[in-house]
């Protein structure tokens, strides 16, 4: 299911013009250190840099790297996107099997949480 709204990510992340590096720096600007993402992926500063410009010059970011209103807009968008895409798996199930999986999936997601940091770039909900 993870991989599932990955790839609708993706599209979307595609559709509203941004690059890999790009949305990774975005998603830095809304709550995530660059210190967590950057070295994982293997970018030089000066790539981060550029990504980091564009959107900028783009209007995503402001010239401090904070988002801007219309990239906080521009990122709903893509989010809700992202999940009306995710959305379509969970159709052919009856209400009822999707509350036994959530029940079934409750002490794995109380342990993943129990184990990352509140802010991770896997895109973990803040804890209710």
């Amino acid at each position: 299911m993870r991989e599932h709204r990955g790839e609708g990510q993706v599209a979307a992340v595609v559709a509203v013009g941004l690059e890999g590096w790009e949305a990774l720096v975005v998603r830095c600007a809304l709550d995530t250190r660059r210190e967590t993402l950057q070295p994982h992926r293997g970018w030089s500063d000066t790539e981060w840099d550029e990504a980091t410009a564009r959107l900028i010059e783009r209007q995503w970011l402001a010239p401090d790297g904070s988002l801007t209103l219309a990239g906080r807009r521009r990122h709903l968008a893509l989010e809700a996107a992202t999940d009306l895409a995710a959305s379509r798996v969970w159709t052919h199930f009856h209400r009822s099997e999707l509350d036994e999986l959530v029940t079934a999936l409750r002490p794995i997601s109380a342990a993943c949480r129990a184990d990352l940091p509140p802010s991770t770039p896997i895109g973990l909900p803040n804890a209710a």
